[in-house]
């Protein structure tokens, strides 16, 4: 019904092409572009390009956004989040945040996880520095809402955002996801990554001038690293 092809195309939200409508509500691609076309022609939504479309408004998405029950929108957003990794195989880097959200949305808190580490990736390799460490401290974050989260990941998580803001000169920001990750490592008994993380501190301290920190810090690192065998 046009009426379900409103509420897929709100959920998806933005851009979207007829493709990706045709894959959520499971009917040929010519049935959803009719559909597609009859709201054209009512004014709620308008081409934007080739088999592409979006809302006329973005107060009209809204609207019918609100009209999709809670549980009913949660399982759009999965499917969504299906549909493009099946629409669009050769483009999910590009597409990483959407699907970032879509997987959030929908409960899948992993997959939501994965993406957003991917969307990390492709913004530093674009020497986007900021962007990339936003999206890991989301990762994070939704790794720390699991009942049981994988510490290791959550480990090298830390590890490469205090890295990143060792690159951005994000000092402050450096300082502290390390004291986050030094309380995670003390906690777990994580001695080698105690060792590493208080290094990380006492490297941050010393760019900010807070050297008499740092040289706690440094000394600290080689204590810890020597009782686990790495002089």
């Amino acid at each position: 019904s046009h009426k379900q092809v409103l509420q897929v195309a709100a959920v998806i939200g933005g851009r979207f092409h007829d493709a990706m409508v045709a894959r959520v509500i499971e009917a040929p691609v010519e049935e959803a572009s009719e559909a597609l076309e009859a709201l054209v022609g009512r004014g709620l939504l308008a081409r934007t390009g080739a088999r592409e479309y979006g809302f006329a408004h973005g107060l009209i998405a809204d609207v019918v956004t609100g009209t999709v029950p809670f549980e009913a929108k949660k399982e759009l957003h999965r499917a969504i989040g299906e549909a493009f990794e099946a629409v669009y195989p050769d483009h999910l880097d590009e597409l990483a945040e959407r699907l970032a959200h879509h997987y959030r949305e929908g409960g899948r808190r992993e997959r939501a996880i994965d993406f957003l580490v991917r969307a990390a990736d492709r913004l530093e390799s674009e020497q986007s520095l900021g962007g990339a460490i936003g999206y890991l401290r989301r990762a994070l974050e939704m790794l720390l809402q699991g009942a049981q989260p994988d510490r290791d990941r959550l480990l090298g998580l830390y590890r490469r955002v205090v890295q990143l803001c060792f690159r951005a000169r994000e000092l402050e920001q450096g300082l502290e996801v390390v004291e986050h990750a030094l309380e995670m490592a003390e906690g777990l008994g994580r001695d080698e990554h105690v060792a590493r993380f208080s290094l990380y501190k006492g490297q941050l301290c010393a760019f900010m001038n807070r050297f008499s920190e740092a040289q706690q810090w440094f000394e600290r690192a080689r204590q810890v690293a020597r009782s686990v065998g790495n002089p």
